[in-house]
């Protein structure tokens, strides 16, 4: 199981936690989802009948309401987030072959990233679809902190995927909120 910092366990983890018991914040409702289903969908086809991680889902609200999984061919979604305490359980490594992740990486602080890729990476993984915004967000944590904690540039986040790839990968950077670059990584290439 990935052992992640004290940062990563006591500051975000508490913060994520307190944003998504809000009432009034429809944040991180797991809506942006909703921009990625057909990417998603042609990985599911290349790579059928895999169990799928989405890491970070959010309130899920796509999986819930729009019971986006259908269009999928995948054999069960688990939905994980540090934030809800429903979905906060990590799943083992032998529970998924392939992973999706919207909206997230950018607010894992940097000496976190290559745990979570150790995690994301393992030698049964089919595929990884992710989206990484390279941009301020709009939230802020409680100590006025930008919740898009980890800004760095494609070179950057590229680097670190490399490191760890086992599996086709296909990530949309973005280095602005208008903009967006896609990069395919083939098996482990």
């Amino acid at each position: 199981m990935v052992q992640v910092s004290e940062y990563m366990n006591q500051k975000i983890i508490e913060e994520y936690q307190k944003i998504h018991s809000r009432s009034d914040v429809g944040m991180m409702i797991g809506e942006q989802l909703l921009n990625y289903v057909w990417n998603i969908q042609d990985l599911s086809f290349l790579y059928p009948n895999t169990t799928m991680l989405d890491f970070g889902c959010g309130k899920a609200w796509a999986h819930s309401q729009k019971q986006v999984s259908r269009l999928w061919d995948v054999n069960k979604v688990i939905l994980y987030d540090i934030g809800i305490p429903k979905y906060s359980k990590r799943p083992a490594h032998d529970e998924f072959q392939s992973l999706i992740s919207i909206d997230v990486l950018e607010h894992i602080p940097e000496d976190d990233i290559d745990e979570i890729f150790k995690y994301w990476y393992h030698r049964d993984m089919k595929y990884v679809f992710s989206t990484i915004a390279a941009y301020p967000a709009r939230a802020t944590l409680s100590d006025g902190t930008n919740a898009h904690v980890n800004l760095n540039d494609k070179a950057w986040w590229m680097s670190k995927i490399k490191k760890h790839i086992t599996c086709h990968t296909e990530i949309i950077y973005m280095p602005t909120n208008t903009r967006r670059e896609r990069v395919v990584f083939k098996n482990n290439s």
